[in-house]
């Protein structure tokens, strides 16, 4: 499944993980030196200065990665090559997401996408109709979930319930997108990746 790329929360992690990250440095806790037929197995610690500030750790072992620290704890699961396979992917959020643990929650509902979408339902349910043609049920449907979307409290399975005029007979629309804490880690990987594959790693 594809979950909308909210640019504005992409782009402020970023820019905290360049600060947070600044005076950070890798120091390897256990592993080996380098990489081994593509795999790299080992634990590191990224800190400034052991300071828990922003603190996390990555722990590779066959087929399993794992994210854990200050930041929050995500696992990803993939083939032996886990560790080399997420430096390279980690940017490629939808492909990235698929290998995580269905438990670890990396999505949010968020009333923004909800409002875009009914937007976009609505349009296409209206395509080719003139605007006397347009069934005035779908409008005030339309109508009523604009609003919500402004409501604070607004939950997801309300959001399903007020606009399943606007997609009924469909598979139901995606409502989420990905959380803070999911750009951080990728933010966390592409940054020790780069101290990885410039040997700047502390034994």
């Amino acid at each position: 499944m594809s979950y909308k790329i909210d640019k504005e929360i992409e782009e402020s992690v970023r820019k905290a993980a360049e600060s947070h990250f600044k005076n950070h440095s890798v120091v390897r806790l256990y592993g080996d030196d380098g990489f081994s037929d593509g795999n790299i197995y080992g634990v590191w610690e990224c800190s400034n200065k052991g300071s828990c500030f922003y603190r996390f750790y990555l722990s590779s072992c066959p087929g399993c990665l794992t994210f854990y620290g200050d930041l929050g704890t995500l696992s990803v699961s993939r083939g032996q090559d886990v560790l080399f396979w997420a430096m390279h992917y980690c940017q490629s959020y939808d492909y990235f997401a698929s290998k995580y643990d269905k438990s670890q929650l990396i999505t949010e509902f968020s009333p923004g996408k909800f409002k875009e979408v009914c937007q976009n339902l609505y349009d296409q349910s209206c395509d080719g109709l003139e605007d006397d043609e347009t069934p005035e049920s779908l409008t005030e449907t339309l109508d009523d979930c604009l609003a919500e979307a402004d409501d604070c409290d607004l939950s997801e399975d309300k959001a399903y319930e007020i606009s399943s005029p606007l997609w009924e007979g469909n598979d139901p629309p995606n409502f989420r997108v990905y959380t803070r804490q999911f750009y951080m880690f990728t933010e966390a990987l592409k940054w020790f990746s780069t101290q990885l594959t410039s040997n700047r790693v502390v034994e």
